[in-house]
């Protein structure tokens, strides 16, 4: 897994309102101090979210936007009418290496798209 900074960044292709599972984030978690909030690698659990205020981010196609990897963020579950549909890039400043093959070929690993997927295995997704 990528153990630098890295970011995400993400352009959706239609419209993402709240009942879609649209991006949450919790403002101002940049200028937050002592470090991450949980541990590197690992979900966050109820007890390291609480408190935090999560805002919905309804993004439409065009919008572009880019957050820290590391900053709280989340999508509730997809409860609209319509497939959620985004395109997501995750980079790191090149001076921390390469680790595009490892990043993808984990994240394929650990949570691959709903086509990819096996009858009676249980995907979840490893930060």
């Amino acid at each position: 897994p990528m153990r630098t900074r890295s970011y995400a960044g993400l352009n959706p292709q239609q419209y993402e309102p709240q009942d879609n599972g649209c991006l949450e984030v919790v403002r101002g978690s940049h200028a937050r101090t002592g470090g991450l909030i949980g541990r590197m690698f690992v979900p966050l659990n109820e007890t390291e979210t609480m408190g935090l205020k999560w805002e919905p981010l309804e993004a439409h196609p065009g919008d572009l936007v880019f957050f820290d990897a590391w900053a709280p963020h989340r999508s509730a579950p997809n409860l609209g009418s319509t497939a959620r549909r985004n395109t997501y890039v995750t980079f790191n400043r090149k001076i921390y290496g390469d680790h595009r093959e490892e990043y993808y070929a984990d994240k394929f690993r650990s949570l691959p798209p709903d086509a990819d997927r096996l009858a009676g295995v249980d995907y979840e997704y490893k930060v």
